[in-house]
């Protein structure tokens, strides 16, 4: 036997482990296998080209073994720029001023006066980090850049004043070219079958010179109510989008409004003339006024058809809603501006008639032709009430409500196109159209209030952005907090359970007999001019005894850290007429459901009427405040 002798690896050469063969026949008893390479073994090295601002620098080691050498970059040092006197670099909106100097190289910048404009890659301006929307860019021009309120805009301008959470874009459009000029469109001729809404600003300012439409002419045909078919629910209550999304002319004008909750694939266009549902409450809502096509007075019915033929309307006043005068009109809801509020009336709102395309029906009867038949104008009870006020901020505070029988109902427009809140009023409640004796109008509808855009603030899309995050790890989702409803809703049933028949005490707590969480809820019973309190009766009714208007009051409160959503009284077959808490009256009929929204710390039932007011049960949703 031959030992095969190992082989040490080195750096430049693979070594070989000891191995074996047979001396007479060289058969190999053990194998030789393969050492790697070594690794280099390199000195501190030596800098071998200096670097520069703009040009890399080298540095050079070699290999105390082998001798082999080996060459790294070293990274530019970069310009010492040194201003002289004031310097403001030039940004993708701003232009610059002044002048620096690099101490190095003697490299100069100068603030352009210019702004240097976007550099777009990877779908983001490498100068600014704010994102190339291309839809929003394909439908109104090449400069689109999206903004919210409290960041600074290239424009300098105030936008706070179009109202707390609002997204605005910017856009400067080309008014050099009508494309209507010496055509032979007019107001008959236009509308053909090839028709279609306008989708630029241009377009849409052009359109209102010769008297054009810019929206749907979609007619609506007979029962002509607003459709919920995009409503959405949470928590029983409709969601009403609460940020509005406007694109702004670079001196701040309004050019339009988008009011699609995620497509953003159209707008309504400020000045423009619209006619259907959807693009009339969607313009009022974002503009506090009528559209083009809507003259202000009555007289100008003429003047209306003259300019805009069968797509005229007119009539545009204050609307009062004097629920003294007038008892069968629902209170709606007070606006939070500076403006005066009156006895019975809000000065905000104001009305306009809409006149439904292809006639309608309502509790009022059935107006088979339109509104304007291109030759008079036939005024209807079709209508819209709208907040106009300039103090009004916020877009929560912008209300725009469907009437189609005079007053007596109304329908909430929930900010995105194709939803409408719930019905109320007094044909709702079950009252007589138009009665002052028989009336019975339900309350408004509260609403969930949701940021709906809220992936399209430059807070999600900036790049190297932290946003505050809720649930999801390393990929979080924004914090949003509901207003209205900013905790998930609680449900309780009050009710009288109990095999005897007994009496609330004055003054003392009784939620542990109608089965309510006494660590949350407080029931009392107040007898008023009546001998007996509230009657807590084994046949499992609470009644609220009559005593010429001035019965038994029940009253239901939470604690601190709570708030009451709404109520749902289920009535027993004696019932009486009642008001809930001094501002709504009731008329009820047997075994009725009533839904009301609180949204308060305290509920108060007081029997007005002259006989007993038995209640089954009081359904009550409510949240941590």
């Amino acid at each position: 036997m031959v030992i095969d002798q190992a082989v040490e690896a080195t750096c430049t050469n693979a070594g070989l482990t000891e191995g074996k063969h047979c001396s007479r026949c060289d058969e190999v008893l053990v194998i030789q296998e393969l050492i790697s390479l070594k690794e280099h073994s390199w000195d501190d090295g030596v800098q071998t080209l200096d670097p520069s601002c703009i040009e890399k620098g080298e540095k050079t080691y070699t290999c105390t073994v082998c001798n082999e050498r080996k060459v790294e970059k070293i990274d530019a040092l970069g310009h010492d720029y040194i201003a002289s006197g004031e310097f403001i670099e030039a940004t993708c909106f701003k232009g610059g001023t002044g002048t620096k100097t690099c101490s190095r190289c003697n490299d100069q910048i100068v603030g352009s006066s210019n702004p240097l404009g976007h550099d777009y890659k990877d779908g983001y301006c490498t100068g600014c980090g704010i994102p190339y929307i291309k839809y929003l860019v394909d439908t109104f021009g090449d400069n689109v850049d999206l903004y919210t309120n409290g960041e600074e805009n290239p424009y300098n301008i105030d936008l706070d004043k179009y109202g707390s959470n609002v997204l605005v874009m910017f856009y400067d459009p080309d008014l050099s070219v009508d494309p209507y000029e010496g055509t032979s469109y007019n107001k008959n001729n236009f509308y053909t079958s090839t028709y279609t809404i306008a989708n630029t600003y241009e377009e849409a300012y052009f359109r209102t010179q010769h008297k054009l439409l810019s929206g749907s002419i979609e007619e609506s045909g007979l029962n002509y109510y607003p459709s919920q078919s995009s409503s959405t629910k949470e928590n029983s209550l409709y969601n009403k989008y609460s940020t509005a999304v406007y694109i702004l002319s670079t001196d701040g004008d309004y050019i339009a409004y988008i009011p699609n909750s995620n497509n953003m694939d159209r707008a309504i266009f400020y000045g423009a003339g619209y006619v259907t549902m959807n693009d009339v409450a969607a313009y009022l809502l974002a503009f506090g006024e009528v559209p083009a096509n809507s003259k202000y007075k009555s007289s100008d019915k003429s003047a209306s058809i003259s300019d805009w033929g069968k797509y005229g309307r007119c009539n545009n006043t204050q609307f009062s809603g004097n629920i003294n005068n007038y008892p069968y009109e629902p209170e709606l809801p007070y606006i939070l501006s500076n403006s005066t509020r009156f006895v019975g009336e809000k000065r905000t709102y104001y009305e306009t008639d809409f006149g439904a395309l292809g006639g309608f029906t309502s509790e009022s009867g059935a107006i088979n032709t339109d509104y304007n038949t291109g030759s008079s104008i036939n005024r209807n009870v079709c209508r819209f009430v709208f907040v106009c006020d300039s103090d009004i901020k916020s877009i929560d505070d912008r209300y725009v409500f469907y009437t189609y029988n005079h007053y007596n109902d109304f329908q909430e427009y929930l900010n995105h196109d194709d939803a409408w809140g719930l019905r109320f009023g007094n044909c709702t409640g079950g009252g007589t159209y138009n009665s002052k004796t028989d009336y019975n109008p339900t309350q408004y509808p509260y609403l969930n209030y949701i940021d709906e855009y809220s992936e399209f603030t430059k807070s999600t899309y900036h790049k190297d952005v932290t946003i505050e995050s809720g649930e999801g790890g390393d990929d979080p989702t924004p914090v949003i907090v509901d207003p209205v409803n900013p905790s998930d809703s609680l449900k309780a049933t009050m009710s009288y359970s109990s095999t005897s028949t007994t009496n609330m005490v004055e003054n003392t707590d009784s939620a542990d007999k109608v089965n309510l969480d006494t660590t949350i809820f407080n029931v009392y019973g107040t007898k008023g001019g009546n001998a007996n309190n509230i009657g807590l009766n084994k046949a499992g009714t609470i009644r609220l005894y009559a005593s010429n208007g001035n019965g038994n009051t029940l009253t239901i409160e939470v604690e601190d850290g709570y708030i009451i959503d709404s109520i749902t009284i289920n009535l027993d077959s004696t019932v009486s007429s009642f008001t809930l808490n001094d501002t709504s009256s009731y008329n009820p009929t047997s075994n009725q459901v009533i839904e009301v929204n609180i949204n308060k710390t305290l509920v108060e039932i007081q029997n007005t009427g002259t006989a007993q007011l038995h209640i089954k049960s009081i359904e009550i949703e409510y949240h941590e405040a």
